[in-house]
């Protein structure tokens, strides 16, 4: 019987969350097709220490890499929330 949870699979976002966790540092140019080609840098970031925003001094990880940290949620995922057919 497959585990009941709240947790959704992962997706684009999850992945560009693990590279620069607490804040929000992109943005999708089109919020309804969110895919690689429609991510762009935030222009400003709150930086805590100075209490100002500031450039935003990211990068955006290339696709490959995206899509490696997706596999790697997503395998993660399916070990944790996936059932065994058992």
């Amino acid at each position: 019987m497959p585990i009941k949870t709240n947790k959704h699979r992962p997706l684009l976002e999850d992945a560009m969350n693990a590279y620069y966790p607490g804040v929000r540092w992109y943005e999708f140019l089109d919020s309804k097709n969110k895919v690689y080609a429609n991510i762009r840098l935030a222009p400003k970031l709150w930086d805590k220490t100075s209490d100002a925003y500031i450039d935003n001094p990211k990068s955006i990880p290339t696709e490959a890499q995206l899509n490696a940290k997706l596999k790697e949620l997503q395998d993660a995922y399916d070990a944790e929330y996936e059932y065994d057919g058992g």
